[in-house]
């Protein structure tokens, strides 16, 4: 499978996964559970920048793992938006993906306003629930993990309608994780590998949105020219 990558997004994968291990090893009390999440979610990415399938099942798995931690840590927004929101929409995008199959990848689709209108109302009726629900539940850092649902309601379903604007919305998200990991590392220094490694989820995201921006414009090119 890495025969498929270009030197550039081979580099990107072995640069991400080099930082995100020797972050992990100058932490003492480290847990292996974390740098193997993090390799699993960086790798997911690079994946679906290429917009491979087996980007998709890597993110499910990254959801599941990243899900408990979040849940050991008292981030139940974290959890819930993972195992129960993001990991679903990885599933349901593999089946989606799969039936829209371009010999190279998967097609990219010209986002519509009509698909950002949907996006949007789900992603406030979703976050109007959720709110009470991490109030209830006390969640840690409740306003970051509001947040965190709204941009990643955003993320995943603009990843099932395939537009490279799910890109923008995880690199919000990966913005407002950095800040609740950063928060949990100063009462545990483990999780600032965490930070690490949403630093560099940052970083693939936006590579991940160039990516799709150039299959879009050959999109366009072939439509204009068939």
């Amino acid at each position: 499978m890495l025969t498929k990558l270009t030197f550039k997004e081979l580099a990107l994968w072995v640069t991400s996964i080099t930082v995100i291990v020797l972050s992990n090893l100058f932490i003492s009390d480290t847990d292996m559970i974390l740098t193997i999440t993090s390799c699993i979610g960086v790798s997911a990415l690079i994946w679906i920048a290429k917009r491979n399938l087996l980007g998709q099942v890597l993110q499910l798995i990254f959801c599941i793992a990243y899900g408990i931690i979040s849940f050991n840590n008292m981030y139940y927004g974290e959890f819930i938006t993972y195992v129960f929101m993001t990991g679903p929409s990885a599933l349901i995008t593999l089946i989606i993906w799969s039936k829209n199959c371009a010999e190279d990848g998967v097609d990219v689709e010209i986002t519509s306003m009509k698909t950002i209108t949907i996006v949007g109302l789900a992603a406030v009726v979703t976050t109007f629930i959720m709110y009470y629900i991490l109030v209830y539940f006390n969640t840690a850092s409740i306003v970051l993990s509001t947040i965190s649902i709204t941009t990643s309601v955003f993320a995943a379903m603009l990843m099932m309608y395939r537009s490279k604007f799910y890109a923008i919305a995880y690199a919000a998200n990966d913005i407002v994780l950095i800040c609740i990991w950063g928060l949990a590392s100063i009462q545990d220094i483990q999780y600032i590998s965490l930070v690490f490694c949403f630093i560099i989820f940052f970083i693939n995201d936006l590579y991940g949105y160039y990516s799709w921006e150039k299959a879009e414009k050959q999109l366009v090119t072939q439509l204009s020219e068939a």
